[in-house]
């Protein structure tokens, strides 16, 4: 298999705006998966303020977790978006 690169790239399109993820908080679903977990990479290189990670798979949440243990600002969910408790204030006060 031939590596052509992340499988995400952030930057395209918008060159002429600087980086649009600075400084902002960034809530990934299905992080967990390949997709979620590139998409870690390239936030976290392009200088969030915090990363919300959910995931409904506890197993591989924890291995994420475990991965990514050496950035302080990101923070894990077990849960679903489906979940009504998602938007309270307990959850935003892990950023």
């Amino acid at each position: 298999m031939n590596d052509t690169g992340p499988l995400i790239d952030l930057s395209i399109g918008v060159q002429d705006l600087g980086n649009p993820w600075k400084d902002k908080i960034v809530l990934v679903t299905g992080a967990a998966g390949t997709v979620g977990r590139e998409l870690l990479c390239q936030l976290l290189q392009r200088q969030t303020k915090a990363i919300i990670v959910i995931d409904n798979n506890e197993t591989e949440l924890f291995f994420a977790e475990q991965d990514f243990s050496a950035y302080d600002n990101i923070s894990f969910l077990l849960t679903s978006i489906l979940d009504p408790q998602i938007g309270r204030a307990s959850c935003r006060e892990r950023v």
